[in-house]
């Protein structure tokens, strides 16, 4: 059987064949615009090239539309048009959601300290201060105050002490000295 390769599949050639596919009615998937645009089976490589194609093609500001439930197609209409929009946006901030996540562990692997604010790896709830507790007073700038605060609404059942408390095991362990 023969497989389509990534230079079989060019912007002329997807578009010629997307000018059969017009409006969501008549979407093709992505496996099928390949064998449409080819006449061969896809390979993993066709598929990437098709999505860059695709992209190519937007740019260049031709109506591509496309979701994973109805496949390729050339929009008919703005509500069309509308919901590709939409997905492409969820998409985008979803990967920069996780380039901030990613974000926050660089200080950590050059040897930065920081508060634990939003980080992934706390636990959902803190776990109770077990034996005697001291009071510790400190004082913070006020917009070191509202970041705290914000993330303590964030994260019901955390406490400012909790908070803190956690900061300074962390610093401790971080200078080796057992807690």
């Amino acid at each position: 059987m023969l497989r389509a390769r990534a230079s079989d599949i060019t912007p002329e050639l997807t578009l010629q064949a997307l000018c059969s596919c017009l409006g969501r009615e008549k979407a093709v998937s992505g496996p099928d615009l390949v064998e449409l645009i080819t006449g061969k089976k896809v390979a993993p490589a066709a598929a990437r090239e098709l999505r860059r194609v695709i992209s190519v093609l937007r740019e260049k500001g031709w109506p591509v539309c496309g979701r994973p439930e109805d496949g390729y197609y050339l929009a008919t209409s703005v509500q069309e048009l509308e919901d590709t929009r939409q997905l492409l946006y969820e998409r985008a901030m979803c990967s920069l959601k996780v380039r901030s996540w990613l974000n926050r562990i660089i200080p950590r692997l050059v040897g930065q300290l920081s508060l634990p604010i939003g980080d992934p790896m706390l636990p959902a709830l803190p776990e109770p201060i077990t034996g005697s507790v001291e009071p510790l007073a400190i004082e913070l700038p006020s917009e070191r105050w509202q970041v705290i605060k914000d993330w303590l609404e964030q994260h019901p059942g955390c406490t400012p002490s909790w908070l803190v408390n956690e900061a300074l095991v962390r610093f401790l362990q971080d200078q080796e000295v057992k807690c």
